[in-house]
């Protein structure tokens, strides 16, 4: 897929001789995109930006974020086959928030002799499958670990600290940064990380539930911790809200060894 988009691209490039526009964005504002047509997949170059569509019922608008770092490129592919190509630029300062795309910015449209040649139909190659879903929860998760600055709750036990960063939504996917540091002189070598939803009180109340909660996506979970070191990780859960008297239970076990640190939240 990635040498069929990246043969398009130069290909378009090469028949219009275009240079792409530049869009620029920060962590602090959501730059929307507005195209002329719904799109139907887009990427981008490098970590340190993340554009957020509707894969599963495709919009005509996106949302663009970014952090510190190298520029990079946007490449966008919308349902009547128009590619469009933009550079992506990281300012504090941005010149607008909204862009309304014309059509005529396409850099060209996509080419059925290069599919065919795949034997594989066009939308089956968009297709939300499962490759695209992890790649497209990786890069969003590789964002969040990268501009998160916070220190919500956090709990040692036998100096093993579980560290709750932050917690970010994109449209139904919950994203929460945790970090893992090892105040100990033990090497921790982590088994799991399990979320659950409890109601009612284990001691007192015979209606008490723990309902484990299971990740959609786990981006960097570290394999060990060694004395000293700290590890963040971002675990992907379905979008969830709180009900009364419920709390989410954290437990974080020991692979070889009998350590378990418990968060509640």
């Amino acid at each position: 897929m990635k040498k069929l988009t990246v043969l398009l691209v130069l290909f378009a490039l090469s028949a219009n001789g275009q240079t792409p526009d530049t869009i620029f964005a920060n962590e602090h504002h959501n730059v929307a995109l507005f195209f002329p047509e719904k799109i139907r997949q887009a990427v981008v170059g490098a970590e340190n930006f993340v554009f957020s569509y509707n894969q599963e019922h495709p919009q005509y608008f996106g949302l663009l974020k970014g952090s510190t770092g190298k520029s990079t490129n946007l490449l966008a592919v919308t349902l009547d086959g128009q590619i469009y190509s933009y550079i992506l630029k990281y300012s504090t300062e941005l010149p607008k928030v909204t862009y309304f795309i014309d059509k005529r910015e396409s850099i060209g449209n996509e080419q059925p002799a290069t599919v065919k040649e795949e034997q594989t139909p066009i939308r089956s190659i968009y297709s939300n499958d499962s490759i695209q879903r992890n790649n497209y929860l990786e890069k969003l998760s590789a964002y969040y670990c990268s501009i998160s600055k916070g220190n919500l709750k956090h709990k040692r036990t036998n100096g093993i600290v579980l560290q709750v960063n932050d917690v970010f939504y994109n449209q139904n996917d919950l994203f929460i940064i945790f970090e893992i540091i090892n105040k100990s002189t033990i090497e921790f070598e982590p088994e799991f990380l399990r979320l659950f939803l409890s109601t009612g009180n284990r001691q007192r109340n015979s209606s008490y539930q723990k309902l484990l909660q299971q990740p959609l996506y786990t981006y960097k979970f570290p394999e060990t911790v060694l004395p000293g070191q700290r590890k963040r990780f971002v675990c992907v859960f379905p979008k969830f809200t709180l009900g009364q008297n419920e709390k989410i239970i954290l437990e974080l076990r020991e692979k070889r060894g009998n350590r378990l640190v418990k968060l509640k939240l």
